[in-house]
């Protein structure tokens, strides 16, 4: 099924990995590839994670997509409210992946994921038709369930500490 490389971006909880593939991603664009994926940033007040934001990697385009307050139309998984309109910003940005991206990104997939719900479609739809390069950021507690759940059997594991692959 998957006939792009496959790199999962691992790690604990708040250890670097969405700034880890933000930065691969200015590094592959200043080197001329085309990326396109999402990457979703915390935003932080007082030392705590109030929201995130999804970035369109392809588009530069940023939106809002999770919340530590209630928020209509929403899917609320621990402490968060996921947007809905968020999530299909990000995901129509998942489904636009394809052999003509050289890179793709999607930051972040977990728990909402494994249910079904979040990002799944979108990464369902990229790992049909994944584009040369397919990074994802997993927890490290859930790359085997992940890896399980969407049948992804070759993939490279990378770290924060590890190079751009």
């Amino acid at each position: 099924m998957v006939k792009g490389k496959i790199f999962i971006l691992t790690g604990d909880v708040n250890s670097g990995k969405t700034s880890t593939l933000s930065q691969w991603a200015d590094e592959y664009r200043r080197e001329g590839y085309a990326v396109g994926g999402v990457i979703a940033p915390a935003n932080w007040r007082k030392g705590r994670k109030i929201s995130y934001d999804i970035i369109d990697l392809k588009s530069g385009g940023r939106h809002f997509i999770a919340s530590s307050k209630p928020i209509e139309n929403a899917i609320r998984y621990g402490r968060f409210w996921f947007s809905n309109i968020g999530i299909a910003i990000a995901e129509s940005a998942i489904m636009h992946l394809d052999e003509l991206v050289d890179v793709g990104m999607i930051d972040e997939i977990g728990p909402l994921e494994l249910k079904g719900k979040g990002l799944a479609r979108g990464l369902y739809a990229a790992l049909g038709h994944p584009p040369k390069k397919l990074i994802l950021v997993v927890r490290k507690s859930l790359v085997e369930k992940i890896s399980q759940a969407f049948s992804i059997t070759s993939y490279h594991l990378l770290t924060t500490d590890s190079p751009k692959p």
